[in-house]
């Protein structure tokens, strides 16, 4: 069993005795309000600079299930990923609905993943946006 507690003042993960790399201070709230009265739904949007989405899953899982259950949506950046072992690394709860992948470097690449029980709709407005321009 994990040990989790979370250190006061400074949001840091204590998992086994070690530090977790998760910095629970970028959990955004972009729509709704705080306001227990409100009936607007609200989104909470995690961004977290993963570095090696591969060796983090566990981690990440983890924290989703316990302090940051109420994220809806996850950006992941530099996670390291080719598209294959990206698109065959799952997170539980979550789908794979945008990534890029760098092919020249090991590094780099970013993902974003929904809750498996919210409706989305790809929106190709950018398609292309990351080729390089040709010379004319």
């Amino acid at each position: 069993m994990v040990d989790s507690a979370l250190r006061a003042g400074n949001n840091t993960q204590i998992k086994n005795g070690a530090q977790s790399r998760f910095d629970t201070k970028s959990i955004v709230s972009l729509v709704g309000s705080n306001d227990m009265r409100s009936k607007k739904p609200k989104l909470v949007v995690l961004h977290q600079n993963i570095r090696s989405l591969k060796k983090k899953t566990t981690e990440l899982e983890v924290l989703l299930c316990s302090e940051l259950k109420h994220v809806d949506v996850i950006c992941l950046t530099e996670h390291w990923q080719s598209e294959q072992k990206l698109n065959c690394t799952n997170i539980v709860d979550f789908k794979l609905v945008s990534a890029f992948c760098r092919s020249s470097s090991k590094h780099g690449g970013s993902g974003i993943y929904v809750k498996d029980s919210l409706v989305t709709k790809e929106i190709n407005y950018f398609a292309g946006i990351n080729e390089k321009k040709k010379n004319l």
